[in-house]
């Protein structure tokens, strides 16, 4: 009987953290993270090989080769800087998840509960470090520093949603 009662509550509590969005913890953000940098570094070499394009139309092959054009501009630099955050910018404000995020079920939402502002999808971005920021969600509740600064939170949705 008492086996019984127990796992009827186990299966109760099961219920309700399924329904209602939590706070994503360390694991689920680290995988999504991982997800992400595939798709990032496959955004970065069509970044680049847009850049080797124009430079070889304008210029010639060997201002790619022989005098490193890339790899001393630094608004070469900044170009990848910024197909880096209007990746996570378009993404976080279209629905609030990247590719990542879908895969492990995880959503960013705003402290209010709507999408965060171009103004703090900057903040997050940068404050967020490659990641590294995401460490704090070990010592803190459930927000990394990051989460804290643009005033958002990550949360895990249902599979249904």
């Amino acid at each position: 009987m008492v086996v019984y009662a127990i796992s009827v509550k186990i299966l109760q509590m099961t219920k309700t953290t399924k329904t209602t969005p939590y706070p994503a913890g360390f694991i689920r953000r680290l995988a999504a993270l991982t997800y992400d940098s595939l798709v990032i570094t496959a955004l970065l070499f069509l970044s680049t090989g847009l850049v080797m394009l124009v430079v070889v139309v304008f210029m010639d092959e060997t201002a790619i080769t022989e005098q490193n054009i890339l790899v001393e501009n630094p608004l070469y630099f900044i170009w990848l800087m910024l197909t880096w955050f209007y990746y996570y910018d378009w993404c976080w404000r279209r629905g609030g998840q990247t590719l990542g995020m879908k895969a492990w079920r995880l959503q960013l939402v705003a402290l209010d509960g709507g999408i965060i502002s171009h103004k703090n999808a900057l903040i997050r971005f940068a404050s967020g470090l490659l990641g590294l920021a995401n460490l704090t969600v070990l010592l803190h509740v459930s927000r990394g520093w990051h989460d804290i600064l643009s005033h958002s939170n990550v949360m895990v949705i249902d599979k249904s949603a």
